[in-house]
Parts: C-alpha cells; sequence; structure tokens
C-alpha cells in the first residue's frame, strides 16, 4: 500500500518567488547521454521556447578552467559545496568564485544525507561553506539561488539504512522542509530542489508541499527534444533539467590531472537569459499579513 499522504506543512513562512514564465529546451550541441531512467509518470510533450546551457561540477573536476566553459556555451554552473555535516568540497571556493569572476552565474549546492542530521543543522553547515563568498545571498545577477541535492543513498552498504536514507515519506518530507525553511532564514532564498521523478515519489510519497522551490529535475535523454517526461508532484514545471551525465560539451574544461574527471553533467535553464537573471534576483517575499475581520 502506497504511504498515505500527510496533511499539507506549515511553513514557518510563505514565500513568493516570482519569476518570468518559462519553459523549454532547445536542441543543443554534443548530446551525448546516458540511458535514460523510466520516467515516474506519463510522458508529457517536449517543452518549447528558448533555454540555456550550463553544467555543475564538483570536487571530481580539478583544474576547471572557467574562460573555456563559458567559450563552450555554458551560461550558468552549480558547484558542489558540502554534504552531510562533515564534508566541505576542497575545490568549492575556487570554482565558485572563478565562475563568478569570467561571468559565468553561479550557485552552490548540497548534497543531502537526512540519516545523519536534520535539515536545520545540515542547512546551516551548508550556508557556513558560503562564508566570504556572498553567504549565497542576491549579488546582482551573479549568484544563483542555494540548491538541496536530493538523491538515492550511495552509501547504503555501510550506513545500514536503505535508498531512502531509512527515512518514511512523511519524514523525508519534514526533513526537506526544514531544510528549505533554514536556507531562506540564513540567506533570504528558496532553495532549489534538485531531484528525480522517481525519487520524489518513493522517498516522499510525491508530496505536492514544495511548489515554492524551483525545481532542478534530473532525467537523462539520448536527445534533450525529447522533453523531460513526467514531473513529481509539487511542480507543473522544471527550472533547471539536467538531462545527461554523460555529455562531451566541456570534456576538455578540466586539467586531466591523476583523480580527475571530465565536467559531464549538463543542465538547460528553461528560459532566456532575463529569465536567468530574474532567479539571480529571485529573493524570499513573505506574505503580507491580512488584517483581522471587524464587525
Amino acid at each position: 500500500m502506497p504511504p498515505r499522504r500527510r496533511p499539507r506543512r506549515r511553513a514557518a513562512a510563505v514565500a513568493v518567488l516570482v519569476l518570468a514564465g518559462v519553459a523549454g529546451s532547445t536542441l543543443l550541441a554534443h548530446p551525448a547521454s546516458a540511458p535514460s531512467p523510466a520516467p515516474a509518470a506519463a510522458a508529457r510533450p517536449a517543452p518549447t521556447g528558448e533555454s540555456l546551457l550550463g553544467l555543475d561540477v564538483s570536487a571530481y573536476q580539478h583544474g576547471v578552467d572557467w574562460h573555456r566553459v563559458k567559450a563552450l556555451g555554458a551560461r550558468f554552473a552549480y558547484v558542489k559545496a558540502t554534504e552531510g555535516t562533515t564534508y566541505t568540497s576542497a575545490r568549492f571556493r575556487s570554482q565558485y568564485s572563478q565562475a563568478a569572476r569570467v561571468g559565468v552565474p553561479r550557485g552552490a549546492f548540497h548534497f543531502a544525507k537526512p540519516n545523519e542530521s536534520g535539515g536545520e543543522k545540515q542547512a546551516a553547515y551548508f550556508v557556513k561553506a558560503l562564508e566570504g563568498l556572498g553567504g549565497g545571498r542576491v549579488d546582482g545577477t551573479a549568484t544563483l539561488p542555494p540548491l538541496l541535492d536530493l538523491e538515492y543513498d550511495p552509501y547504503v552498504r555501510t550506513d545500514g539504512t536503505d535508498s531512502c536514507w531509512g527515512l518514511t515519506p512523511e519524514e523525508m518530507t519534514a526533513w526537506v522542509s526544514r531544510f528549505s525553511d533554514t536556507v531562506v532564514a540564513l540567506t533570504g532564498r528558496v532553495p532549489l530542489l534538485y531531484t528525480t521523478a522517481d525519487w520524489w515519489k518513493r522517498c516522499t510519497g510525491d508530496s505536492d508541499d514544495f511548489p515554492q522551490n524551483p525545481l532542478f529535475l534530473a532525467r537523462y535523454v539520448d536527445d534533450p527534444t525529447e522533453g523531460p517526461g513526467g514531473l513529481p508532484a509539487s511542480w507543473s514545471r522544471y527550472t533547471i533539467w539536467q538531462y545527461t551525465n554523460a555529455g562531451r560539451r566541456f570534456e576538455s574544461v578540466t586539467d586531466g590531472s591523476p583523480g580527475d574527471t571530465v565536467a559531464a553533467d549538463q543542465d538547460l535553464f528553461a528560459g532566456s537569459p532575463a529569465d536567468l537573471r530574474a532567479l539571480a534576483r529571485s529573493r524570499f517575499e513573505p506574505l503580507p499579513r491580512l488584517a483581522p475581520l471587524t464587525g
């Protein structure tokens, strides 16, 4: 029996994130990708409209040449900062700073380990890693909102849990909520959520509690004009789509030193350059309190 959906959460504050309406993808050169997992819901028609190419990097990518990244067409990037509460990427500060220096808008992301500690604690650890780098706050159009990376537990053989980190859907939904609310409180920004439709369905019970958090969808396809397939229940459209983890566009941007892995994750932002600037300027706006009824 599927898990019973818990009552809709009441967030500590209600966010309004105003962005221009965006949807879409366009065919890009070198769309090589890994085989696609089956969508979790019925496929939707391929979206239409303008889109912008980006990538994400981590400590596995050594000596990223951000000038070359930009020359090859990247218009944004996400950089791994932290994982759990004990790991900060040794390359985060340089990657994050150098991307901005050459004019590539970038954001930072945190890899969630929900079995280890609460969402509040991991959010605080994540934001602390941004100290001296603008704190993830709005900085003109250089800084994209923070991102929470939600994936199946890759450590299941050693941590004694399961693919959903040992949490029930209700517990996972509450964990994500606490992480998001803490990031809002510390940065003034609503974090994006990175997930697959399948992870979201299995690990949150397909929660529809998060429409205010922009969706960074992962689903790999051979041809991005196919579209991303079905979306998780919280969203009617994606903001960013990671459409391959085996892309070749940016394979020459790292230095090839021992342990280096080519930058193979390629992403599409669903919108125009103006829409991307709007995302970079987006911030949490609490709704005004309603005056009590009288008489």
